[in-house]
């Protein structure tokens, strides 16, 4: 299924509106289903899990699911062209897709510390 999902986005409905003719799902992701996999937020299930209430990581993250890389250039192209930003973004894999968004997070800012460690090098 082809989606965007969104967490602690500030404009979620500016970023529906910059690709609504893409015809792509957008959703918010609230921070209490920061626990549940990346996989069950996508496909709607319904996992038995208390809401999340620990910490909640810095900045916003976009991922996007089951887009080829046309698709992806143009969510990216529109994003940009509407000033639309995020701290990260993220394209859906096998292995993240059993993560949750508080491990994905860490992998994205982890990725953001090498490539800022070789900009300095």
């Amino acid at each position: 299924m082809k989606k965007i999902l969104l967490f602690q986005m500030d404009n979620p409905l500016k970023v529906k509106q910059a690709i609504a003719t893409m015809r792509l799902r957008v959703e918010s992701i609230p921070n209490e289903k920061f626990n549940i996999t990346i996989d069950s937020l996508i496909n709607g299930s319904k996992e038995e899990e208390a809401p999340y209430s620990g910490e909640i990581p810095q900045g916003s993250l976009l991922l996007m699911c089951g887009l080829n890389n046309t698709e992806i250039d143009q969510v990216l192209y529109r994003l940009r062209s509407q000033k639309i930003t995020t701290t990260y973004k993220a394209v859906l894999t096998q292995t993240n897709q059993g993560w949750n968004a508080l491990e994905l997070y860490k992998e994205m800012e982890k990725e953001r510390q090498e490539i800022e460690a070789r900009k300095n090098n």
